[in-house]
C-alpha cells in the first residue's frame, strides 16, 4: 500500500477526481486571497461611512445575478456551466486592470467601489458553484472522507496566496496581484473542466442534464425559463423539510458569525487607534484561523464524519456560538471577542463547511446547484446584513448583552437543527443506495423523503 493509498482509501478513478478537486479549489481560494487584501485596503480609501452602502449594493448584485445564473442553469450543461460563470470573472479582472491604469484618482475610486461589490459576489458564487459540482460528482460517502481533504487545499491555497500577497503587493501593486489571481483563477477553470470530464466518462448518468432535457429547455422563450425555473425555487424550498432547515441552518451561520465579526470590528475600534496596527491586528486573527483550519481539515473532518456522523458534526459549531454569546454578554472585550471569532471561524470553516455541503449530496440536480446558489449568495448576504443591523441597533440601545442572550438561546434550538438534519441526510443517503447502489450521488429520488 503506496502513501496515496493510506491517505486515500479510494479507488484509482476516485483518487483522480479528488486529485483534480482539491488542486482546483486550491486554485480557487488561492485566487480569492489574493484578491481580498486589494478589496480591504480599497474600502480603507473610500472610507468607513461607505461600507454599509457598499454591503447593501453587494446584497442588490446578488439579486440581480440569482435570475441570470439559474437562467444559466437552465440551459446550460455542467460543462459550460462551469466554463461561462468563471471566465466571467475572469474578463471581469482584465476589465478592472484595464480601467486601473486608463483612469485618473476619481475614476479609480469608481473602480474601487465596483470592485468591492465584484470581490464578495466572486466569493460566494465562486466557491457556491465549487461545492455544487463537488457534491454532484461525489457520493455521500465518498464525500464523508474526502470533502474535509478538498476543503484543506483550498485552505493551504489561502494561506500561500496571502504570504504571497503581502510580501509581493509593495513589488507588483494592485495590477501585478490582479494578474496573478487571473492566472491562478484560469488555471482553476481548466482543472475544473478536467475534473467535469473524467466525471462524465466514470458515470454518464451524473451529467448535469440529458440532451434531451437540454434541447427542451432550450426551445422554451426567456421568459418561460424565467416563470419556469425562478419561481419554482422558493415553491420548491418551502415544499422540502429538509431544504428548508438546510437553508436555516446557513442562515443561522451568517447571523452569528457577522455578529462576532461586528463586536469584533468595534473592539478593535475602540482599542486600536493606528490604521496600520488594525491592518495587521486583522492579518493575523485571519492567518490564525486559517492554519488552524488547515489542522482540522486535513486530521479531523474525515473522522468525525466517518465516525460521529454528519448531525453530530453540524452539533458542534451552534454549542460552540452558544457558549461564545453566553460568554460575550458576561464579559465584552477584545481580547475575548478575537478569540471568539477566531474559534469559531476555525470550526466553521475546517468541520461545519464539509459537513454543511455534505447536505448536497442527497437532493435533487435542482437543488445542487439553483436552490443552493440562492441560499449560499442572496439569503446568506441578507442575514450578513441583518446581523451588522442587529448588533448596530443593540450598541446604541444598550440592550447588547440581552442580545446577545438571544442568540445564545437561538443557539440551542439551532444545535438540534444540526442533528436533525444529520438524521435526515443519512436517511436520504440510505434510500438512494438502495434505488441505485453503483450510484449513491444522483439525488433524483431523494424528493421521496422530502416531506419526512
Amino acid at each position: 500500500m503506496n502513501w496515496t493509498e493510506r491517505w486515500l482509501p479510494a479507488s484509482k478513478e476516485e483518487r483522480n477526481l479528488f486529485l483534480l478537486a482539491a488542486s482546483w479549489f486550491f486554485c480557487l481560494l488561492s485566487s480569492y486571497y489574493t484578491l481580498k487584501p486589494i478589496r480591504e485596503a480599497m474600502g480603507v480609501e473610500l472610507g468607513v461611512s461607505q461600507l454599509p452602502a457598499l454591503f447593501l449594493a453587494t446584497l442588490l448584485a446578488m439579486l440581480v445575478a440569482l435570475p441570470i445564473y439559474n437562467l444559466l442553469v437552465a440551459r446550460l450543461s455542467r460543462r459550460w456551466l462551469v466554463f461561462s460563470i468563471y471566465q466571467f470573472f475572469v474578463v471581469c479582472l482584465a476589465l478592472f486592470i484595464a480601467a486601473y491604469q486608463g483612469l485618473d484618482q476619481a475614476g479609480r475610486l469608481v473602480v474601487a467601489r465596483v470592485y468591492f461589490v465584484w470581490v464578495s459576489v466572486f466569493a460566494m458564487w465562486s466557491v457556491s458553484l465549487f461545492w455544487s459540482v463537488a457534491a454532484d460528482v461525489f457520493s455521500s460517502e465518498s464525500a464523508k472522507r474526502l470533502f474535509g481533504l478538498i476543503a484543506a487545499a483550498g485552505t493551504t491555497g489561502a494561506i500561500a496566496s496571502s504570504l504571497l500577497a503581502s510580501q509581493l503587493s509593495g513589488r507588483v501593486g494592485v495590477v501585478g496581484l490582479w494578474i496573478a489571481a487571473g492566472l491562478l483563477l484560469q488555471l482553476g477553470v481548466l482543472l475544473g473542466l478536467k475534473l467535469e470530464s473524467k466525471a462524465t466518462a466514470l458515470d454518464p448518468a451524473r451529467t448535469f442534464r440529458t440532451r434531451a432535457e437540454q434541447g427542451s429547455v432550450s426551445n422554451r422563450s426567456w421568459s418561460g425559463v424565467l416563470e419556469e425555473v425562478v419561481w419554482p425555487i422558493v415553491r420548491d424550498l418551502f415544499r422540502s423539510a429538509y431544504l428548508l432547515g438546510t437553508t436555516a441552518y446557513i442562515c443561522l451561520i451568517a447571523l452569528a458569525g457577522t455578529t462576532v465579526y461586528s463586536l469584533l470590528n468595534q473592539q478593535v475600534g475602540l482599542a486600536i487607534t493606528e490604521p496600520t496596527e488594525r491592518v495587521a491586528f486583522f492579518a493575523g486573527c485571519n492567518l490564525a484561523v486559517q492554519l488552524l483550519t488547515l489542522v482540522l481539515q486535513s486530521l479531523l473532518s474525515a473522522r468525525l464524519l466517518s465516525r460521529w456522523g454528519v448531525g453530530r458534526t453540524l452539533m458542534l459549531l451552534p454549542l460552540t456560538y452558544g457558549l461564545i454569546f453566553a460568554l460575550l454578554g458576561w464579559q465584552l472585550n477584545l481580547a475575548l471577542v478575537a478569540a471568539a471569532f477566531i474559534a469559531a471561524s476555525t470550526l466553521a470553516y475546517g468541520l461545519t463547511v464539509p459537513a454543511r455541503e455534505l447536505l448536497f449530496t442527497v437532493v435533487d440536480k435542482s437543488a445542487k446547484y439553483r436552490t443552493k446558489a440562492m441560499i449560499d449568495t442572496v439569503l446568506f448576504r441578507c442575514f450578513d446584513w441583518l446581523a451588522s443591523v442587529g448588533v448596530e441597533m443593540a450598541i446604541k440601545q444598550q440592550w447588547l448583552v440581552g442580545y446577545l442572550v438571544a442568540l445564545a438561546a437561538i443557539a440551542t434550538g439551532w444545535c438540534g437543527l444540526g442533528r436533525w438534519l444529520g438524521q435526515k441526510q443519512q436517511q436520504r443517503a440510505a434510500l438512494l443506495g438502495r434505488e441505485n447502489p453503483a450510484n449513491g450521488s444522483s439525488g433524483e429520488s431523494a424528493t421521496a423523503v422530502d416531506s419526512r
